[in-house]
């Protein structure tokens, strides 16, 4: 099937703004089910992005945006992959230049007009490198940060085996997450899981499940406590001799 950038085709709506730009990733990336989950760093970039601007404090505001910005080098990493491949290359240059914008200038944000870009291209030439070892800080807090977005963009763990019936699915929860906080949906095909007060929203996980599953053998508990609090899921294998070993869920979905 063939496939059309976003940011070579003319687009649907005028892109004006930063936040017009990436928005325009995302929609290109949702269109795509085995790039799909690029949209997921991209939304949520934004998000940190306005939560920054809506700050009660500056070193609020500065946490917000570090988290953002780390967003952004995640979608440009992967952006930078896909392009590799053949796809996504303008979108892969775009995000690379509003993400050294970002970061060169810490006055820009998501509503600030795409032709301050071009205007701090600059700027962002001669001081970016300064702007990114202060952003990142030491090693250790770099590392820190991208564990931290990792988890948060692949928030469960899955362990199974070819020879058994039973699955596990464990999700790392907020502290103080009830059994009120959870909603699950499973059905033969899908699974739905929502968790209030969770870094994802409105969903942890909403996707096509790799294989069939008897949901009427699903159940589900919250167990340990504080940072150690994780919500576990038990499914149960529809069928035997299938093979789960690429994962729980269909890629992209």
């Amino acid at each position: 099937m063939e496939r059309h950038d976003s940011l070579v085709a003319a687009p649907k709506k005028p892109l004006k703004t930063i936040a017009d730009a990436i928005n325009s990733v995302s929609a290109d990336a949702k269109t795509d089910k085995f790039w799909a989950d690029l949209a997921k760093p991209a939304d949520m970039s934004i998000v940190k992005f306005r939560e920054a601007q809506a700050a009660a404090s500056p070193e609020e505001a500065a946490e917000h945006r570090e988290t953002g910005l780390m967003l952004l080098r995640h979608l440009s990493s992967q952006l930078d992959s896909a392009s590799q491949a053949g796809l996504f290359k303008n979108e892969a240059r775009m995000c690379k230049i509003i993400l050294d914008m970002l970061e060169a200038n810490a006055e820009l944000t998501m509503d600030s007009p795409l032709s301050h870009v071009a205007a701090h291209m600059h700027a962002a030439q001669t001081e970016g490198v300064e702007a990114r070892k202060h952003n990142e800080g030491s090693l250790v807090g770099q590392q820190a940060r991208v564990d931290a977005i990792a988890a948060a963009l692949k928030p469960f763990t899955f362990s199974q085996t070819q020879d058994d019936a039973e699955m596990t699915v464990t999700i790392k929860v907020p502290a103080a997450t009830r059994s009120s906080d959870v909603r699950v949906k499973v059905t033969r095909e899908t699974l739905l899981v929502s968790v209030a007060g969770h870094t994802l929203q409105p969903h942890v996980i909403d996707g096509n499940l790799l294989h069939a599953v008897d949901a009427s053998a699903a159940d589900w508990h919250l167990e340990g406590q504080g940072e150690s609090r994780e919500l576990v899921l038990d499914l149960e294998k529809a069928s035997g001799g299938l093979d789960w070993s690429r994962g729980l869920l269909v890629l992209g979905k």
